[in-house]
């Protein structure tokens, strides 16, 4: 969203709910933004993504022990990263697109990867 800075975000998502905060993020039109070239953007883009995704975007728990249970915690080195990589998506839309689809393959090895409570990305560390 480009009418908040990041801090405004932030200052948003620590002070609401999470279902308060998504609901105001989807008042907002979404234009299909290009992914950035830079590693560190692009990596907060994504994640954006993933976390507004229906699958990859599923929470359990609540306050500091929620995560994000298809999301895995070192998203960097995980294989959905690589995956997501490897299939050169350049716009958010085709990002989520491939996400709608990602290959039922796929999602075994990253079930794989998540098995344990700590491996999967806590939401208070992802904002």
């Amino acid at each position: 969203m480009d009418c908040l800075s990041r801090e405004q975000l932030l200052l948003l998502q620590h002070n609401l709910t999470y279902e308060a905060y998504e609901e105001f993020m989807s008042m907002f039109e979404e234009t299909d933004e290009r992914i950035p070239d830079d590693d560190e953007e692009a990596y907060r883009c994504i994640l954006d993504v993933l976390k507004r995704h229906e699958y990859f975007g599923q929470i359990s728990g609540w306050g500091d022990q929620a995560i994000y249970v298809n999301i895995p915690a070192d998203f960097n080195n995980s294989i959905l990263k690589k995956h997501i990589r490897d299939y050169e998506v350049e716009t958010q839309k085709e990002l989520v697109q491939y996400l709608d689809r990602y290959p039922q393959d796929f999602r075994k090895e990253l079930d794989k990867e998540l098995q344990e409570y700590s491996s999967c990305l806590k939401v208070k560390d992802s904002i």
